[in-house]
């Protein structure tokens, strides 16, 4: 049961990250906006972004591609229970893997900010938690539509 959750949270884990992937930019403009960056910190803010769009597309596809192998186990499988830790292992991989890339870009970005920039972001990004309650909270949050 507890490998089972592991990959369950897991999967959750990448796949709600997937979907900020493709909002991120759509969001890019206000933040900036909100943060009052200088053309040259958009600049480089967009790049790295970019640069770590990239990177957590590539993870998403393989977590998503591992996913689709781990579903079509056969539980009656003599294997099953092996294989189902050889997911649970890399569920957990990809999971780690997409900490150390938030981690990266939230450190790149404090490089790019003045403090006061920074402070205000950890604000916007306290209000919108405890708007939502985070990160793949199902709800009314866009627009008043369900989106989850």
């Amino acid at each position: 049961m507890r490998k089972f959750i592991i990959v369950t949270a897991s999967i959750l884990t990448l796949g709600i990250a997937g979907t900020a992937i493709a909002d991120g930019m759509r969001y890019f403009d206000r933040m900036a906006e909100k943060l009052d960056l200088t053309t040259e910190q958009r600049d480089q803010v967009k790049e790295l972004m970019s640069a770590n769009k990239e990177q957590m597309q590539t993870l998403h596809k393989e977590h998503k591609e591992s996913r689709q192998a781990f579903y079509q186990l056969n539980p009656n499988d003599a294997n099953y229970a092996a294989e189902v830790e050889r997911y649970a292992e890399q569920a957990a991989r990809h999971a780690g893997e997409m900490v150390k890339m938030r981690a990266s870009q939230r450190e790149e970005m404090s490089k790019l900010l003045t403090e006061e920039q920074m402070t205000k972001l950890a604000s916007m990004r306290e209000k919108w938690q405890s708007k939502d309650g985070g990160f793949g909270a199902k709800g009314k949050h866009h627009k008043g539509k369900y989106c989850h």
